[in-house]
Protein backbone atom coordinates (compact mmCIF):
# COMPACT_ATOMS: atom_id res chain seq x y z
CA UNK A 1 0.00 0.00 0.00
CA UNK A 2 1.30 3.71 -0.88
CA UNK A 3 0.98 6.41 1.91
CA UNK A 4 -1.35 9.50 1.16
CA UNK A 5 1.05 12.95 0.35
CA UNK A 6 0.86 14.94 2.76
CA UNK A 7 0.86 12.45 5.27
CA UNK A 8 3.34 11.87 8.21
CA UNK A 9 3.88 8.13 8.45
CA UNK A 10 4.15 6.65 12.22
CA UNK A 11 4.02 3.59 14.12
CA UNK A 12 2.29 2.84 17.07
CA UNK A 13 2.94 -0.51 19.06
CA UNK A 14 0.21 -2.05 21.22
CA UNK A 15 3.32 -3.80 24.31
CA UNK A 16 1.42 -6.58 26.05
CA UNK A 17 2.02 -8.58 29.17
CA UNK A 18 0.16 -11.41 31.81
CA UNK A 19 -0.63 -10.38 34.88
CA UNK A 20 -2.43 -13.49 35.90
CA UNK A 21 -5.49 -14.43 34.10
CA UNK A 22 -5.27 -10.95 32.49
CA UNK A 23 -3.77 -9.51 29.92
CA UNK A 24 -2.65 -5.83 30.46
CA UNK A 25 -1.37 -3.59 27.53
CA UNK A 26 0.99 -0.38 28.00
CA UNK A 27 -0.13 3.40 27.83
CA UNK A 28 1.55 6.54 28.01
CA UNK A 29 -0.01 9.98 29.31
CA UNK A 30 1.06 12.87 26.64
CA UNK A 31 2.91 15.98 27.98
CA UNK A 32 1.13 19.22 28.07
CA UNK A 33 3.12 20.42 25.32
CA UNK A 34 3.08 17.53 23.40
CA UNK A 35 1.00 16.92 20.35
CA UNK A 36 -2.06 14.90 21.65
CA UNK A 37 -1.66 17.03 24.65
CA UNK A 38 -2.54 15.05 28.07
CA UNK A 39 -3.90 12.38 25.74
CA UNK A 40 -3.46 8.62 27.26
CA UNK A 41 -1.68 6.78 24.13
CA UNK A 42 0.26 3.87 22.73
CA UNK A 43 4.35 4.40 22.91
CA UNK A 44 4.84 5.32 19.17
CA UNK A 45 6.03 8.16 16.88
CA UNK A 46 6.55 9.01 13.72
CA UNK A 47 9.10 7.33 11.16
CA UNK A 48 12.33 9.49 10.65
CA UNK A 49 15.32 9.27 8.19
CA UNK A 50 17.05 6.81 10.14
CA UNK A 51 14.32 4.54 9.95
CA UNK A 52 14.88 4.46 6.28
CA UNK A 53 13.19 4.80 2.96
CA UNK A 54 9.63 4.16 2.99
CA UNK A 55 9.43 4.01 -0.80
CA UNK A 56 11.94 1.35 -0.68
CA UNK A 57 11.00 -1.12 1.91
CA UNK A 58 7.94 0.31 3.56
CA UNK A 59 7.21 -2.38 5.82
CA UNK A 60 10.88 -2.51 7.10
CA UNK A 61 10.89 1.15 7.77
CA UNK A 62 7.48 0.99 10.24
CA UNK A 63 8.95 -1.94 11.78
CA UNK A 64 12.16 -0.24 12.87
CA UNK A 65 10.26 2.69 14.18
CA UNK A 66 8.12 0.64 16.55
CA UNK A 67 11.09 -0.67 17.62
CA UNK A 68 12.93 2.63 18.05
CA UNK A 69 9.75 4.56 19.48
CA UNK A 70 9.28 2.30 22.70
CA UNK A 71 12.70 2.27 23.54
CA UNK A 72 12.54 6.49 23.61
CA UNK A 73 9.39 6.50 25.36
CA UNK A 74 9.29 3.53 27.19
CA UNK A 75 12.88 2.41 28.12
CA UNK A 76 11.31 -1.20 26.14
CA UNK A 77 13.77 -2.54 24.06
CA UNK A 78 11.22 -4.99 21.59
CA UNK A 79 14.27 -5.84 19.57
CA UNK A 80 15.92 -8.16 22.59
CA UNK A 81 12.34 -10.47 21.08
CA UNK A 82 12.52 -11.76 17.29
CA UNK A 83 11.36 -9.20 14.88
CA UNK A 84 8.45 -11.77 13.72
CA UNK A 85 6.73 -11.25 16.99
CA UNK A 86 5.93 -7.41 15.89
CA UNK A 87 2.13 -8.10 14.87
CA UNK A 88 0.55 -5.86 12.25
CA UNK A 89 -2.92 -4.99 13.86
CA UNK A 90 -4.60 -2.02 12.01
CA UNK A 91 -4.00 1.19 10.13
CA UNK A 92 -5.56 4.41 10.95
CA UNK A 93 -5.14 7.83 8.77
CA UNK A 94 -6.35 11.19 9.22
CA UNK A 95 -9.36 12.82 7.94
CA UNK A 96 -8.67 14.64 5.05
CA UNK A 97 -10.10 17.60 6.22
CA UNK A 98 -7.51 17.76 9.16
CA UNK A 99 -4.45 20.25 9.22
CA UNK A 100 -1.91 17.82 10.98
CA UNK A 101 -2.36 14.60 9.52
CA UNK A 102 -0.90 10.64 10.25
CA UNK A 103 -0.87 7.23 8.04
CA UNK A 104 -0.29 5.17 11.68
CA UNK A 105 0.23 1.79 11.91
CA UNK A 106 -0.19 -0.23 15.10
CA UNK A 107 1.70 -3.15 15.51
CA UNK A 108 1.50 -5.78 18.75
CA UNK A 109 4.11 -7.01 20.67
CA UNK A 110 4.89 -9.46 23.81
CA UNK A 111 6.71 -7.37 26.42
CA UNK A 112 10.29 -8.91 26.26
CA UNK A 113 10.80 -11.32 29.39
CA UNK A 114 13.01 -8.96 32.04
CA UNK A 115 11.90 -5.77 30.70
CA UNK A 116 10.33 -2.45 32.43
CA UNK A 117 9.39 0.26 31.50
CA UNK A 118 11.07 3.35 32.46
CA UNK A 119 9.23 6.64 31.09
CA UNK A 120 11.42 9.61 29.12
CA UNK A 121 9.94 12.39 31.24
CA UNK A 122 9.63 14.31 28.27
CA UNK A 123 6.98 12.99 25.71
CA UNK A 124 5.33 10.79 28.30
CA UNK A 125 4.64 12.03 31.73
CA UNK A 126 3.08 8.62 33.05
CA UNK A 127 2.97 4.97 32.51
CA UNK A 128 0.53 2.70 32.90
CA UNK A 129 -0.15 -1.57 32.45
CA UNK A 130 -3.96 -1.32 31.61
CA UNK A 131 -6.66 -3.82 30.91
CA UNK A 132 -8.39 -2.78 27.88
CA UNK A 133 -11.94 -2.33 29.02
CA UNK A 134 -10.82 -0.90 32.75
CA UNK A 135 -9.24 2.15 30.25
CA UNK A 136 -12.13 2.40 28.68
CA UNK A 137 -14.29 2.62 31.33
CA UNK A 138 -11.88 5.27 32.64
CA UNK A 139 -12.35 6.86 29.77
CA UNK A 140 -16.07 6.95 30.40
CA UNK A 141 -15.41 8.07 33.53
CA UNK A 142 -13.40 11.02 32.29
CA UNK A 143 -10.04 9.96 33.96
CA UNK A 144 -8.43 8.49 30.85
CA UNK A 145 -8.34 11.12 28.14
CA UNK A 146 -7.91 9.63 24.97
CA UNK A 147 -8.17 9.85 21.08
CA UNK A 148 -10.82 7.90 19.53
CA UNK A 149 -8.44 5.49 17.35
CA UNK A 150 -7.10 4.68 20.79
CA UNK A 151 -10.28 3.29 22.22
CA UNK A 152 -11.69 1.60 19.18
CA UNK A 153 -8.07 -0.22 19.21
CA UNK A 154 -8.72 -1.07 22.89
CA UNK A 155 -12.30 -2.62 22.44
CA UNK A 156 -10.92 -4.43 19.22
CA UNK A 157 -8.23 -5.79 21.55
CA UNK A 158 -10.77 -6.62 24.60
CA UNK A 159 -12.54 -8.62 22.07
CA UNK A 160 -9.05 -10.14 21.44
CA UNK A 161 -8.28 -11.19 24.80
CA UNK A 162 -11.84 -12.70 25.17
CA UNK A 163 -10.76 -15.12 22.81
CA UNK A 164 -7.64 -16.24 23.67
CA UNK A 165 -6.45 -15.50 27.37
CA UNK A 166 -2.66 -15.62 27.20
CA UNK A 167 -0.37 -12.79 25.18
CA UNK A 168 1.35 -15.66 23.14
CA UNK A 169 -1.70 -17.32 22.00
CA UNK A 170 -3.57 -14.11 20.80
CA UNK A 171 -0.40 -12.58 19.33
CA UNK A 172 0.05 -16.09 17.47
CA UNK A 173 -3.95 -16.39 16.26
CA UNK A 174 -3.87 -12.32 15.36
CA UNK A 175 -0.55 -12.59 13.32
CA UNK A 176 -2.67 -12.93 9.77
CA UNK A 177 -4.62 -10.21 10.36
CA UNK A 178 -6.34 -7.98 6.92
CA UNK A 179 -4.44 -4.62 7.42
CA UNK A 180 -7.33 -1.98 5.71
CA UNK A 181 -6.93 1.03 6.00
CA UNK A 182 -9.38 3.22 8.55
CA UNK A 183 -10.06 6.46 6.98
CA UNK A 184 -12.65 8.57 9.32
CA UNK A 185 -14.53 11.03 7.43
CA UNK A 186 -16.18 14.40 8.87
CA UNK A 187 -19.85 15.09 7.94
CA UNK A 188 -21.45 18.43 9.14
CA UNK A 189 -24.84 18.45 10.41
CA UNK A 190 -26.87 21.28 12.25
CA UNK A 191 -25.56 20.68 15.60
CA UNK A 192 -22.21 20.56 14.70
CA UNK A 193 -19.24 18.70 12.49
CA UNK A 194 -19.21 14.85 13.53
CA UNK A 195 -16.84 12.00 12.42
CA UNK A 196 -17.87 8.76 11.31
CA UNK A 197 -16.01 5.67 10.44
CA UNK A 198 -16.03 3.20 7.52
CA UNK A 199 -18.36 1.03 9.67
CA UNK A 200 -21.10 4.10 10.08
CA UNK A 201 -24.05 4.32 7.96
CA UNK A 202 -22.93 7.69 7.29
CA UNK A 203 -20.09 6.70 5.65
CA UNK A 204 -20.91 6.60 2.31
Amino acid sequence: MTTPDAVRLSSTVLILRQCADEIHVLMQKRADRMAFAAQWVFPGGTVSAADGDPRDDLHGVLRRAAVRAPLEEAGVNLAAADAPLLVPWSRWITPAARVRRFDAWFFAAALPEGACVAGDGGEAVASAWVEPLAALEARERGRMAMMPPTAVTLMDLAGCIGRHRSVAALLAAERGREIVPILPRLIERPEGVFTVYPWDPEYD
